[in-house]
């Protein structure tokens, strides 16, 4: 029974070396899991010396143990176990890591390649080394294309070199830009990019590489702008709608505050637009709005806002105007194209506008109170019988009409040759005959009868016409002097007046010397003649545009001599060849004392700086004698003749003796 009992049972000494194996690989388990815990301790702490004492004290403490009756094998066991395990632990951990590390590489590789951002990547010397198909599908480039090449090749024409100094100024500072940039695609078509620009640098604190990084939102942007433009813009003619016009009239108000500019605001009401709209339909009188909004558009400036408030309701906003005729002028234009018959669809339609005017300052300090000003002058337009405009303030109203109604009927003139010439001799007074004559512009207007210069110069200065008439007066005088040359008149000499706005005309010297070469002329014998404010505004710049009239031999004179303040220092640079003497000084030059100093003193001027003096206006003998005495040397006036037509010049020229 004994034998059968312990049949089943190991001997004593193969017992206790089962029990010691079995001990020994739980305990190597346990140990294993202990080494593991050993090695991220040793990773952590950086010290493999820790883990070892912990293995030795764990040893030390378990062969203290008198309860685990564990001989020396058994301890050998556990020591090799722990080796094993400290080995195993490690190589585990290490092929744990690189597992981690290859995983790692493989997902980077994957998010660059598979991303919709473009990533561009360059060298510390900003070339390209590397980009993503994100980059190619954007682009248009492949990577054989770009690789070795720098960024520029993709660059756009949109921005310039301060803007990308301004992103190389942030990459030195901060390490990074980030912002909105148009780039090229291949084909070359434009595209706007939202693009990061990132800085990399080595272990050592250098420059190594740059990422830029960048998606492709052209589209984005244009309903961007889209929704921009519909939120500030009238949807059925594109124009302003009230919100974008407060803001811009408000804006040209404050400019004119500081700058002392005026701002005009004209409130457009489109005339018997209703009828049309209810009798033909919405749709042609949707056409007939776009049509007129073109043609508003055209009467005015580029500078100028053209907004539509709704309806058939328009207003338009103008600064830097010079008067409030100019700004008649393009209300004038606006009802005269506005009133033009329109076809659409088979229908002739004609409409037209009243218009209302206010201006900044006098008629409003703000947006609204300018408005509601402009809005009343409409009003009070449509009461005068439609197709009108009006101001505002009643008595701009008149005036500005008036100077309209001239100014119109000035431009009417030169189409219609409405103009011509007056002569009024010079006369030498040292041998008493004729040198030549002063030619003086006149109009034959047909409503006002015959204007002399004071009526219409001033206004066609203001508005720009004295260049076209100044050009006719030269023509005019040159071929006068033609003719009276084929007459065998070769000695006489004309003058013209030349206007401010004529003398800074930069091409006046060109056009009299083309003139007088086509003419044949001698330039001597078309003299100008200038104001001495004119001459004296800006007497640099005079100097400048004299010395050019001088290298093609015209002469030049200055005219109302002494009604301005002229230097001396100045006066004597001019190349000038004559002095005329004002009028109001030789009135009375024979019996006032202060009038015949200043006469003296003038001709003294005149002599020391080797030019003429040239008495006007003179009306008596007395006068004429003491300007002799004086020692004047040419004088024109009524006592000789008033300003003549042509033909009875002409009578009075072959009944006087000519200086040759």
């Amino acid at each position: 029974m004994a034998d059968i009992e312990n049949a089943g049972k190991p001997s004593g000494d193969r017992w206790t070396a089962f029990r010691s194996l079995i001990v020994g690989v739980v305990l190597a388990n346990a140990i294993s899991c202990l080494s593991v815990g050993l090695v991220l301790l040793r990773d952590q702490t950086k010290s493999h010396g820790h883990a070892t004492e912990i293995a030795r004290d764990f040893t030390e403490t378990y062969s203290r143990d008198a309860t685990t009756q564990i001989d020396f094998s058994l301890l050998s066991i556990v020591g090799t176990s722990l080796l094993i395990s400290l080995i195993g632990g490690s190589l585990f951990i290490r092929h744990r890591r690189n597992v981690q590390e290859k995983t790692q590489t493989l997902l980077l590789a994957g998010v660059f390649d598979n991303t919709v951002e473009a990533i561009l990547i360059t060298d510390a010397d900003a070339r390209i080394i590397s980009v993503n198909p994100a980059f190619s599908d954007i682009t248009g480039f492949a990577a054989d294309e770009v690789i070795g090449q720098r960024p520029q090749i993709i660059k756009s024409d949109h921005h310039d070199d301060n803007f990308f100094k301004n992103i190389w100024d942030s990459l030195l500072k901060k390490g990074e830009w980030k912002g909105n940039i148009w780039n090229r695609r291949k084909d070359g078509e434009a595209f706007l990019a939202s693009q990061t620009i990132t800085t990399i640098y080595d272990s050592n604190g250098c420059v190594s590489n740059y990422i830029s990084i960048f998606s492709d939102i052209t589209d984005l942007h244009h309903k961007t702008a889209l929704l921009r433009h519909q939120a500030y813009h009238d949807a059925l003619t594109g124009l302003p709608n009230r919100l974008l016009l407060q803001d811009r009239l408000s804006h040209a108000i404050e400019i004119g505050r500081r700058t002392g500019e005026g701002v005009a605001v004209m409130f457009i009401d489109l005339d018997r637009f209703k009828i049309v709209n209810d009798s033909l339909g919405h749709d042609v009188g949707d056409i007939l709005l776009m049509e007129m909004a073109e043609r508003l558009q055209n009467c005015l400036r580029r500078s100028d806002t053209v907004a539509r408030l709704g309806g058939d309701e328009f207003v338009a906003v103008m600064s830097r105007f010079t008067s409030s005729a100019e700004v008649a002028e393009i209300a004038e234009k606006i009802v005269t194209q506005l009133i033009l018959p329109v076809v659409i669809k088979a229908h002739q339609v004609t409409i037209g506008a009243s218009v209302g005017i206010a201006i900044f300052p006098q008629d409003g300090g703000d947006a609204t109170s300018l408005m509601r000003g402009a809005d009343a002058a409409m009003y009070r337009a449509k009461k005068a019988g439609r197709g009108t405009f009006r101001f505002f303030n009643a008595e701009m109203d008149g005036a500005a009409a008036e100077r309209l109604t001239l100014e119109i009927a000035l431009r009417h003139a030169l189409e219609q040759n409405q103009f011509e010439l007056y002569y009024q001799p010079k006369i030498d007074l040292r041998s008493g005959v004729c040198s030549g004559a002063e030619a003086l512009i006149r109009w034959n207007c047909p409503k006002r009868g015959l204007l002399s210069p004071k009526q219409f110069i001033p206004l066609a200065e203001e508005s720009g016409l004295i260049l076209a008439i100044g050009r006719w007066v030269f023509e005019q005088a040159c071929h006068q002097l033609v003719l009276w040359r084929d007459q065998g008149h070769t000695a006489v000499k004309l003058s013209v007046n030349v206007s401010a706005r004529q003398f800074t005309d930069h091409q006046l010297s060109d056009h009299l010397a083309r003139l007088l070469a086509h003419h044949r002329l001698d330039p001597a014998l078309l003299e100008i003649e200038l104001t001495e404010s004119t001459v004296m505004s800006e007497p640099d710049l005079t100097i400048k545009h004299l010395l050019q009239l001088r290298w093609n031999n015209t002469p030049v004179s200055v005219d109302d001599f002494g009604t301005g303040y002229s230097s001396l220092s100045y006066l004597k640079r001019l190349p000038v060849h004559a002095i005329k003497i004002d009028q109001s000084f030789i009135h009375h030059v024979d019996s006032e004392a202060d009038n015949a100093a200043i006469v003296a003193a003038i001709v003294g001027i005149a002599d020391a700086l080797g030019m003429d003096s040239i008495a006007e206006g003179v009306e008596t003998e007395s006068e004429e004698r003491h300007l002799m005495t004086a020692g004047c040397h040419l004088a024109q006036g009524y006592l000789y003749t008033e300003p003549l037509p042509l033909g009875q010049f002409e009578s009075w020229l072959s009944n006087h003796r000519l200086v040759h």
